[in-house]
């Protein structure tokens, strides 16, 4: 399955990279293709600031090369309550301090590490009359994020973010499998300052009664507004 992913996503790029020009990069914007990690683009030509927390919804822009951005949860809690099938069970989630460390490798292309630091969970199951809770360091998720077009300007712009998760969870917080899957995040600009963001995701889990693994599809859809104001 997880094969199956990588084949897909360089199919993707290369489509992609074959796209008409009107999604290029204005030639009214500095080509900034030159920096890399060892050569950082200079503080003049750094983007705004762009950060994937806390929406549900990614954005399809990249740290700046050479520059890194840290993007950090004071807290995070989470409930679930699942009654679908003649379950009813409650899954309540505290995460501390999560974060996701982001470095520029170049212009449209960035790396990404996110850890849980601290997760305590609680699981309350009425119809079995039981209740657990359990604590410690969560899973580690490696991400790779590339910019197709509009990073640095333009009335849209569009991403491509693989990703893959390690089992390092302590206690039983994961599922303890090797997972990965690609998002594909889209902006669009909106008049008088709004934006609408947009996400497909695909992802490759492990069954929950075996080792094989199946496709899970997530969609989400944001829609924001940037105030701005004029010095006087």
């Amino acid at each position: 399955m997880l094969a199956r992913f990588r084949i897909g996503l360089a199919g993707l790029l290369a489509g992609l990279s074959l796209l008409p020009p009107v999604f290029a990069q204005s030639r009214a914007q500095p080509d900034k293709r030159g920096y890399n990690l060892f050569n950082p683009t200079p503080d003049s030509l750094l983007r705004e600031l762009a950060t994937d927390r806390p929406d549900k919804t990614e954005n399809p822009y990249t740290v700046d090369a050479g520059h890194y951005q840290l993007e950090l949860d004071l807290v995070n809690y989470t409930y679930d309550h699942q009654d679908s099938g003649g379950a009813n069970r409650t899954v309540r989630s505290l995460a501390i301090a999560p974060f996701n460390i982001k470095v520029g490798l170049l212009n449209n292309l960035d790396l990404q590490f996110i850890a849980e630091t601290y997760t305590t969970q609680e699981t309350d199951d009425r119809n079995l009359r039981n209740k657990k809770r359990i604590s410690g360091f969560g899973d580690i998720i490696v991400r790779g994020k590339m910019n197709i077009w509009g990073n640095d300007g333009g009335k849209t712009a569009l991403g491509v973010i693989a990703f893959a998760k390690f089992p390092t969870n302590q206690d039983g917080l994961g599922n303890g499998a090797f997972e990965g899957g690609m998002i594909v995040p889209l902006e669009v600009k909106l008049p008088r300052d709004w934006d609408l963001g947009l996400m497909t995701e695909v992802d490759s889990r492990q069954n929950s009664d075996d080792s094989d693994y199946h496709a899970e599809f997530i969609n989400t859809i944001t829609v924001g507004a940037t105030s701005s104001s004029t010095a006087m």
